[in-house]
């Protein structure tokens, strides 16, 4: 009789251990993942809102339209490419309306010439030339920017025994307007400083526009140095230095975190149009 009971008993387990051991192996774990996914690509400017950018425009047949300045950002880690396409509503024939796209250039320039450390630098909204001799000098350096000579504007800066301070000065008609000589300002597009050896000067891009050209001077212990292309130290206008902000472009390739700013331009034809451009970006 107890040994009836004994086996009953250990069926009874063994019965037990198989059920336990049956419900680990259905199941060992779940993951749940709320997932968002988002375009890597935004688009921001004047009055964008989620993405989209309206505007208005009123001109007349034979004018050139050019946008505010937009920014595309590839917020992905990743390389993302995106390509810029337009439509016209209601739909014009070829030619009518020509539509091209242009991304804004930093410009950067560095070399030694004749002793003087010559470089432009991009600070958004300005370029800097620093002009920095490289001894002990004899007469207080003096640095010339000259844009786009002879049609524009020079900026000097420099005490040479006979003027102390900097000037402005038109390239098409001789006049000056003196300023401090440790810096100073002119119409606000224009800063310069003088300490030592190192003399600077800073232009807005907006006084540039979206191609110039420069050339330089600098008196560097009473000698001439002229700074153009040819980085021989010699020459006054030739070879100058042609410098493009922009450049035209249908497609880009943004690096993960980078961002590109650009616009849109439209020259519209001799005749009418009443309707809606739409410029998109779109995933290469």
């Amino acid at each position: 009789m107890n040994k009836k009971y004994f086996l009953m008993f250990g069926l009874i387990g063994l019965c037990a251990v198989t059920l336990v051991a049956a419900a680990i192996l259905n199941y060992y774990g779940q993951i749940n993942q709320d997932v968002e996914i988002i375009q890597p690509i935004e688009l921001t400017g004047q009055d964008c809102d989620n993405n989209i950018c309206p505007s208005s425009y009123y001109g007349f047949s034979g004018d050139t339209l050019v946008s505010d300045i937009y920014t595309l950002t590839n917020n992905a880690n990743t390389p993302r490419d995106a390509v810029l396409t337009t439509t016209y509503n209601p739909g014009i024939d070829a030619g009518e309306i020509t539509t091209s796209y242009w991304k804004k250039l930093s410009y950067t320039y560095s070399a030694n010439i004749v002793g003087v450390d010559v470089a432009v630098t991009d600070d958004e909204d300005w370029l800097q030339w620093t002009y920095t001799y490289d001894v002990a000098f004899s007469h207080t350096p003096k640095m010339t920017v000259e844009i786009n000579y002879p049609n524009g504007f020079g900026i000097t800066t420099f005490d040479d025994g006979s003027h102390d301070g900097w000037y402005y000065y038109d390239t098409t008609i001789a006049e000056a307007r003196f300023a401090d000589y440790t810096g100073g300002t002119y119409s606000d597009f224009v800063e310069t400083t003088a300490v030592d050896n190192i003399l600077t000067v800073r232009i807005k891009k907006s006084a540039l526009g979206n191609e110039f050209e420069w050339h330089g001077y600098a008196n560097y212990n009473g000698n001439a140095v002229w700074i153009n292309a040819g980085e021989t130290g010699t020459g006054y206008s030739e070879p100058i230095f042609e410098v493009s902000m922009v450049e035209e472009f249908t497609e880009v390739t943004l690096q993960g975190g980078d961002s590109l700013d650009f616009f849109v331009v439209n020259d519209f034809m001799t005749t009418g149009y009443d309707g809606v451009i739409t410029t998109e970006v779109l995933p290469a």
